[in-house]
């Protein structure tokens, strides 16, 4: 159930949806700079203007991805997307859809607002979306899968008595994205191990990598009321090796304060 029920915000991991959407439907790339303030913790009506006398930084889309920088993207996606290209980008990597698996999968839920601020909240992963880690895992397989979403099973092969193979009925994959928006977003994700939001937890403190290999991933937090109470939710999709992916993951994490 944890894994195939869309039970938390997608939080900042949208913002993979939202970089694929700049860079195939937008027109932008991993180095189109923007000048920006605050964002830190949340996107609002000034965060999408451009105030000179407090626009105290000019950072890249890829930058943005790396260490997750809300403004970035919120100022980004209000200038080159529109709510309808934004929903079918959505659409196209599964939001709102079946996913094809043995089990059932709970489709995650994508609402986009055409209110010009919450479009922009929502490109920059507050609210208005929630993930399966099933779903999270198939987001980061995509872009290691240059564009491609693969169908996921549970059943690897089937050999008859006689050990014979046997033909399983397994989905076709699906393009999403084209191969180069793939690859750029794919290199924005790299940041994040290495300069971004990931960075102390991939490498020591003299910057050293502390795996043999590159993993491309991003991180999410939130934090909710439920029914259940408050609850802070943390994410990290990636894949491995960044350079030669041979696996995609999903890690959420639903926590109390206390």
């Amino acid at each position: 159930e944890l894994a195939l029920h869309p039970w938390a915000p997608a939080a900042s991991v949208f913002k993979v949806v939202s970089a694929s959407a700049l860079v195939e439907l937008g027109g932008v790339t991993g180095a189109t700079r923007t000048c920006y303030h605050g964002g830190v913790s949340s996107i609002l009506p000034d965060n999408l203007i451009d105030i000179p006398k407090i626009d105290g930084r000019c950072d890249t889309l890829a930058y943005g991805i790396g260490k997750s920088q809300n403004a970035i993207l919120a100022k980004l996606a209000s200038r080159h997307l529109t709510s309808e290209s934004f929903g079918r980008m959505g659409q196209a990597f599964g939001f709102g859809e079946g996913i094809s698996f043995e089990l059932p999968v709970e489709p995650s839920h994508l609402d986009v607002p055409t209110d010009g601020l919450e479009f922009a909240r929502t490109a920059a992963g507050f609210w208005h979306s929630t993930l399966s880690p099933m779903h999270g895992a198939l987001l980061a397989a995509t872009i290691a899968n240059q564009g491609v979403m693969p169908q996921p099973t549970l059943v690897d092969r089937e050999v008859a008595s006689d050990g014979s193979a046997l033909e399983q009925p397994v989905a076709m994959p699906r393009r999403v994205i084209a191969a180069a928006t793939a690859r750029e977003v794919g290199k924005m994700m790299e940041l994040t191990t290495r300069i971004g939001t990931a960075k102390g937890t991939f490498n020591d403190k003299k910057g050293h990598r502390l795996l043999a290999v590159d993993v491309a991933g991003k991180t999410g937090t939130l934090g909710a009321e439920t029914d259940h109470g408050y609850v802070g939710y943390s994410w990290f999709i990636g894949y491995a090796p960044a350079d030669h992916p041979k696996i995609a993951f999903a890690v959420t994490l639903g926590n109390r304060p206390n």
